[in-house]
């Protein structure tokens, strides 16, 4: 009888040590699984939070009224016109520039697009040692201008600060226009003035 009750006991023991095993081998099994669930839960919070970065949208650089008022070239090839730039630089002014652009034959609608404005010498808004004048020229009327200075232009802006042109060209015929934009000082003396300048010509085939 001793006998049998010291099994029973053993076997008591051994169950009892292998219901115990089992919690826990339970708890920790659980406890791993809320670590990996943890761990799931803050790996898709990291993905939306990144997700949701890449998605918002860049605000857009504001543009200056001149650059919104103006079609962009693909809109204006979209329509058609073509464009060849004339110049788009600050140089310095005593005497005269110019500068040579071309309009193809049977051009249509051909316009004449641009601004400048003297960015050094005096701040005083009376004072006109700084203007500059702008001459449109044919090829022609340059090399007389070159030549002997005679004052004859196809038109004008005459002892200016500043200017804004959008002026229409004459229609060439069967062949190709040559023209010339020349800026000259609105003084006789040789004053330096720096001009910002920037002109395009503008057509249709």
């Amino acid at each position: 009888m001793v006998q049998v009750r010291q099994r029973a006991r053993v076997q008591k023991s051994s169950e009892s040590c292998l219901y115990l095993s089992l919690d826990v081998v339970l708890v920790a099994w659980g406890n791993c699984m809320k670590w990996r669930a943890a761990q799931a839960v803050a790996l898709l919070c990291v993905l939306l939070v990144s997700g949701c970065k890449r998605s918002e949208p860049k605000p857009a650089e504001p543009q200056s009224e001149s650059e919104s008022a103006q079609p962009s070239g693909a809109a204006l090839a979209a329509l058609g016109v073509q464009t060849g730039s004339i110049m788009n630089k600050s140089f310095f002014l005593s005497s005269y520039e110019h500068f040579p652009f071309e309009l193809p034959a049977h051009a249509k609608n051909p316009k004449l697009r641009g601004s400048f404005q003297t960015v050094i010498g005096s701040k005083d808004p009376y004072d006109t040692s700084v203007n500059v004048d702008l001459l449109l020229m044919t090829e022609a009327e340059f090399k007389d201008y070159a030549q002997s200075r005679v004052d004859t232009a196809v038109t004008s802006w005459v002892n200016r600060r500043q200017e804004t042109v959008d002026y229409e060209l004459s229609l060439p015929e069967d062949e190709p226009v040559k023209y010339e934009l020349v800026f000259r000082g609105t003084t006789s003396t040789s004053k330096i003035r720096m001009v910002q300048a920037s002109f395009s010509v503008f057509y249709e085939k």
